[in-house]
């Protein structure tokens, strides 16, 4: 994975698929984020492994803190998208709200029944099955963010103990 590529792609995929079907939008967001991260585990991995070699810990070093500020700026990109999925859910849920208040004739016993109606609806479940997507791979960032935390304070410990061994 090239720097700079991953968030170009990212942000791609969300002005190519901006007025995509909600269905198969889920389907494509699903297998994007699949493949991201096998690809960030699989770096991640690698990452880890080169901590055995002390002739690479220089090379270790760039590489993970590259990685974490790809990690970081995708991350960023997805809370932003979330942000505005968030703002179309609610206008969704108002507008059912709306609708359920002024045009349908059956008397509720409490908000619950109407928020039970309003998420029963088929844009605002799916407007929600994005947002969780999204919530899904922003946890997963943030967890490979403090893995990538980990690897650095593990590599600065690795060259502390080696300069002492060296000493």
């Amino acid at each position: 994975m090239e720097t700079g590529k991953e968030n170009l792609s990212l942000n791609k995929f969300f002005e190519l698929y901006d007025g995509l079907e909600a269905k198969s939008m889920l389907e494509k967001l699903t297998k994007v984020f699949v493949k991201q991260r096998a690809e960030y585990n699989k770096d991640i991995l690698e990452n880890i492994l080169k901590l055995k070699n002390i002739k690479s810990l220089n090379d270790l070093h760039i590489h993970a803190l590259t990685l974490r500020q790809r990690l970081l700026e995708d991350s960023h990109i997805l809370l932003d998208k979330q942000v505005e999925l968030k703002k179309d859910y609610k206008h969704l849920r108002g507008l059912q709200y709306e609708h359920i208040t002024n045009n349908v004739q059956i008397k509720f016993k409490n908000k619950d029944e109407k928020g039970a109606i309003i998420e029963g609806n088929s844009g605002v479940n799916k407007a929600k099955s994005h947002i969780d997507i999204l919530d899904n791979q922003i946890l997963y960032y943030n967890e490979s963010i403090k893995t990538m935390d980990q690897l650095l304070y593990g590599l600065k410990t690795r060259i502390d103990v080696e300069r002492l061994l060296g000493a």
